[in-house]
């Protein structure tokens, strides 16, 4: 058994958010193309732009960017808080299709609660 470290790595993102925001925002309220949209967007107004969508409530334009993390070391409680909230899309490493045995040390890795090492029980915790 090994103890999890937390390990969160930004694998992808969205290059120049701002403009996708506006372009999708525009799509809505506007006869031209798409790629005339494109070619409209001034970097400089963006911000005042994306601050008229969000006191107007019009949200849906942010759903465009996207960041893609890779998280480890957190626990299936603590993984299963995030997912059900569902605020973006999930995958999520099999605990019925990824052996146990597969994982850099031998048996399974776990989370110790900061409660419990503070109280100092943490050998207490990993020898149970």
């Amino acid at each position: 058994m090994a103890e999890s470290k937390l390990n969160v790595i930004l694998l992808r993102y969205t290059t120049d958010p701002e403009e996708i925001v506006a372009q999708a925002a525009r799509l809505c309220y506007s006869p031209a193309s798409v790629d005339d949209l494109k070619k409209q967007v001034k970097t400089k107004d963006l911000a005042s732009f994306i601050e008229k969508l969000t006191d107007m409530r019009h949200l849906s334009p942010v759903e465009h960017v996207t960041f893609t993390f890779g998280i480890e070391g957190i626990s299936r409680a603590c993984s299963h808080q995030i997912v059900r909230h569902r605020l973006a899309s999930y995958s999520q490493q099999s605990q019925r299709y990824v052996g146990q045995q597969s994982k850099k040390s031998s048996g399974f890795n776990f989370i110790v609660p900061p409660s419990i090492e503070k109280i100092g029980r943490k050998q207490w915790f990993i020898e149970k």
